[in-house]
């Protein structure tokens, strides 16, 4: 497992604290490997596959990571969805970037509707929920949960 993995799955568990039990950052060090290793593929599991789509948009609103619920729902692969601007799957730019503004003020978004583009080029109306990790006052990466309200 890359480092980069490791810390977005650890980031993620630590900053919606959804898993009881869950270790420190600082005490990620001292677990051994093989304890981390089966933390980590529970906690991807349990995100993956969780009842609603989830993503984490970085600061340039650059997809960093996206659930396996959320690529299914709206048709893309991984290579097509993650580590592009999430404003190029929004149908309307003003609400993306409405959202966007909101996170980086330090605000947070409770079941706003949006409109997506899924990959056959339908839309899709959503709720989304989101909110931002920070650090020193700057945003680092957005947690999103999309709920899809349309088939």
């Amino acid at each position: 497992m890359t480092y980069h993995k490791l810390s977005l799955v650890l980031s993620l568990l630590l900053a919606v604290r959804i898993l009881p039990g869950c270790v420190a950052v600082e005490e990620a060090e001292s677990i051994t490997e093989t304890s981390m290793a089966i933390q980590i593929e529970s906690l991807e599991e349990f995100l993956d596959n969780a009842a609603i789509g989830t993503h984490r948009v970085n600061a340039e609103g650059v997809i960093d990571w996206a659930s396996r619920r959320e690529l299914s729902e709206l048709g893309y692969s991984r290579e097509e969805y993650v580590r592009h601007k999430i404003a190029e799957f929004h149908v309307d730019p003003e609400t993306i970037e409405m959202f966007l503004t909101t996170l980086l003020a330090g605000g947070e978004l409770h079941y706003e509707p949006a409109r997506l583009r899924d990959a056959h080029g339908r839309i899709r109306y959503a709720l989304v929920t989101s909110n931002g990790y920070r650090v020193d006052g700057k945003l680092v990466y957005t947690r999103c949960f999309t709920e899809l309200i349309t088939e």
